[in-house]
Parts: C-alpha cells; structure tokens; sequence
C-alpha cells in the first residue's frame, strides 16, 4: 500500500490532492427503515476489521514521512440497500467485503444469526421495510506535501 500511495504521489498534478475513503474500524449494523426512520438496527460480526486498522497505519506512515499532509475528513454512512433480508444477505454474502480470505465460521454465524434477527423481527410487522447494512466510512483529503521530479 505505502508503494501505491508513493506512485499516486508522483503521479499528481500540481495541485491535485488524493482523496481516499474507507471504512471505519467498526462492526456495520443490520438496519430496517419505515419512512426513512430506522426501526431495527444491530451491529454483527465481520473479519475485515484488521484490513483497515493496517490501512489506517498506512495513511498515518505516508503522512509521517511527509508525503501527503491530511486535509479536511468526513464521515459519511454508506448503506448496501435491499428489498428483503434474504436479498440483502445474498448481496453480502457475494461481496465478500474487504477481504480476500473466506469468512471465519464464527463471523459467518453471527451473520446468519444477525440476518435471521432481521427477518423475524420484521415479520411481527407483517411487512418488508427497507432493509440495509449501513457502514460508516471515512472520506479524507490527503495534499501532497513533497514534490517529485519527473511529475505529471
């Protein structure tokens, strides 16, 4: 990571900036919203926590070496959404977020039980909401702080 951000650096324009998202170090919540309104939301378990603490420390690396200066940050939610809970799984289940090794079977039971939470709570509504997973992340500007030769 620290090569690709060197390579993004070197390849800025004068004034261009790098802007980065990613998520937050934190377990994303399984949600249902009646007119907008969260009725329903809990946290469950996911394996990709660790991926972004180290990409966390990458950004905190190249700042500290004076590549880039950190700008302005937001935090934004960002909601996979679905029209069912057993779609919304199917979709997470696919995407397989952030992650390049298989899910625990620790993470993917809590999952199945998260979703199965979902369901039956909504089923005593009698109705299918909107249902999401909503995930907080983080959208930074990074500004180039030394120059290279040789830049585009």
């Amino acid at each position: 990571m620290v090569h690709a951000l060197q390579e993004i650096h070197r390849m800025l324009k004068p004034g261009g900036a790098l802007i980065e998202i990613h998520p937050l170090p934190e377990r994303p919540h399984l949600e249902a919203y009646s007119e907008s309104q969260a009725i329903f939301s809990e946290p469950f378990q996911v394996s990709y926590l660790e991926g972004i603490h180290h990409a966390e420390r990458v950004l905190a690396q190249v700042v500290e070496s004076g590549l880039f200066v950190a700008g302005k940050h937001t935090v934004i939610d960002f909601r996979h959404l679905a029209a069912s809970p057993g779609e919304l799984y199917d979709h997470w289940d696919s995407i397989e977020p952030y992650s390049d090794t298989p899910k625990e079977p620790a993470v993917a039971a809590s999952e199945k039980i998260a979703f199965s939470r979902l369901e039956s709570f909504l089923q005593t509504m009698g109705g299918w909401p909107e249902v999401a997973v909503r995930e907080r992340a983080r959208l930074s500007r990074y500004d180039p702080l030394k120059a290279h030769p040789g830049a585009c």
